[in-house]
Formats: structure tokens, sequence, C-alpha cells
């Protein structure tokens, strides 16, 4: 069984890496990294391991999602394109705000998936159990 400390889930992979969620199920799909199934709790997990994940970062060169060939000083020093590596930045800056909004927002509904799931477990037990007491002679 894998050791889930030195696991993450998609959400934390995507933070991780500084990239989106999608981002990370891409790699996935891609064969880049292998996600495991652990149990957390009593509760089957998707997790990624750090190890491949780190691979996926430094291949990359960054994990800030900043390509390493697109840096100021190697464009130019005009007000021109100062003022776009300015705009860029605080793309990049918006981007990454509304990446950590979604994955929060993400967590809210993995966290209510699982208590919905967890409820209409319980909900199935309970129609057998009432179904066993009317069928009792």
């Amino acid at each position: 069984m894998p050791d889930t400390k030195t696991m993450m889930t998609r959400r934390e992979a995507a933070k991780y890496a500084g990239v989106h969620y999608n981002t990370v199920r891409l790699w996935e799909k891609q064969g880049r990294i292998t996600p495991e199934r652990v149990m957390v709790g009593g509760v089957e997990e998707v997790r990624i391991s750090v190890e491949q994940l780190t691979a996926i970062i430094d291949e990359r060169g960054t994990g800030s999602g900043t390509s390493l060939l697109l840096r100021p000083e190697s464009l130019g020093d005009s007000v021109e394109t100062m003022n776009l590596w300015r705009l860029y930045e605080e793309a990049v800056a918006e981007n990454k705000r509304l990446s950590e909004e979604l994955s929060a927002s993400n967590a809210t509904v993995d966290q209510l998936q699982q208590q919905l799931d967890r409820c209409q477990g319980e909900y199935q037990d309970l129609v057998k159990s009432v179904l066993e007491i009317a069928n009792k002679p």
C-alpha cells in the first residue's frame, strides 16, 4: 500500500505544480503520471506520487507555469515590452488566484459528494431493513 504522506490528491498536486486541476488530469491521460487508489479513513481516494509530480515540474523547469524561455531580460527593455511583461505578470497572478479559488470550490464539491455517497449508502441500508421487517411473517 502506498504511503499517503508521499502521495497527494489531484487538487493538491495541481496546487503544488502551479497548474489547473485539469492539467493534472491531462498528465494522467498522457501517461506522464500514474495515480493510485488508496484507502484513507475507510474511503478509497485517488492519489498521485510526489516523486512523479516533481519529475514533471523539473521537466517543465518551474512550478509556476512560466516558461523558462519567457523572461523579461530575454525580451528587451523597451517601455512597450516592460508594459507587456507587467500585464503578463498580472495575468499570471490572476490565473493563480482563480485557480486557487476553483480548487477551494472543487474541494467543497468533493466533500459534498462524499457526504451524498454516504447518505445514499445509509438510505439503501434503511430501505433493506424496512423491507426485511415488512416481509417477516
